[in-house]
């Protein structure tokens, strides 16, 4: 599975650039920055910070625990269709016994928009993430082996549709699949999962005003989260959200706001959270972001 993923990821790269536009637009469509699964987005951007907390079930070497998690991630485009990306998180565990906190992994990421289609409000990314080890504590659980993970993601916009179904316009989806492909003694990761979204900003702006006016900046989503080990587990298990919330849409700016809702006894108990600050730089500082340190 891991050499068809990695296949395809290159056919995507070889594929001829896409015309470029920054957010994760297409046509008509703004697909937010999606918060458990892989998004679309691949421009100068930063999410700072991410706050996550839930109390998680025992999984592999870990006991029930519960874990509240800051993260940080920033990209910057290289060229109008790649961006490469840097991520931290910063972890706090408790267990019944003293608590442990600690630094994650050093993550980088290349992702490129690969295809947008604008009449059909189509957007296809491919990335390739790099996880290094022992840049992190191993009292979280940070591995101390490199972790390599090829990507897929889209978003679909229905705004193709029919006048006469303008009800349905402002609804999307959006998904992704990935491998996590491990240097070390542990388990092959799938991660996949999707998003359905009705956009409150689309049905706005492109067919009919709202009231009160603050209702036009949002967008309600539920997103659907799953882990799972492929081939030998050593211990591991499948784990999955579901994450009901909404994106508030400003100049430049998102704020989203989700629970997180334990799907088996593995992946946690209880209602968490997850919340994000996401800030897009190429609006917001124009005369430094939102052109390609390579090429027009």
């Amino acid at each position: 599975m891991a050499g068809i993923i990695a296949r395809l990821v290159v056919a995507a790269f070889a594929l001829a650039p896409a015309d470029s536009r920054a957010n994760g637009v297409a046509g008509d469509r703004l697909f937010p920055a999606t918060l458990t699964i892989e998004d679309t987005q691949n421009d100068d951007e930063l999410a700072f910070p991410a706050i996550s907390y839930l109390k998680r079930g025992a999984n592999g070497d870990m006991p029930p625990h519960r874990e509240l998690r800051f993260t940080g991630e920033f990209s910057r485009l290289l060229t109008p269709d790649l961006a490469i990306g840097a991520g931290l998180g910063w972890r706090r565990l408790g267990a019944g016994g003293p608590a442990r906190s600690g630094w994650d992994n050093v993550e980088f990421e290349l992702t490129h928009q690969t295809l947008r289609n604008d009449p059909h409000e189509l957007l296809l990314s491919t990335a390739l993430t790099y996880e290094i080890g022992s840049t992190g504590a191993r009292g979280i659980g940070a591995e101390r082996f490199d972790t390599i993970q090829p990507i897929v993601s889209f978003g679909r916009g229905f705004g193709d549709l029919p006048r006469a179904m303008d009800w349905l316009r402002p609804a999307a989806i959006s998904g992704s699949a990935g491998l996590a492909v491990p240097t070390g003694s542990a388990a092959k990761v799938a991660r996949y999962g999707a998003s359905l979204q009705y956009s409150l900003l689309y049905r706005d702006r492109h067919i009919g005003r709202l009231t009160p006016a603050w209702l036009g900046s949002l967008i309600p989503l539920v997103e659907f989260a799953i882990e799972t080990p492929v081939g030998r587990s050593y211990g591991s298990r499948t784990v999955a959200t579901a994450s009901p919330g909404v994106a508030w849409i400003g100049e430049g700016w998102q704020l989203t706001a989700e629970a997180l809702l334990p799907l088996n006894d593995r992946t946690g108990r209880g209602i968490g959270f997850v919340a994000q600050a996401h800030f897009f730089l190429d609006d917001l500082v124009p005369a430094v972001f939102g052109k390609p340190l390579f090429g027009e």
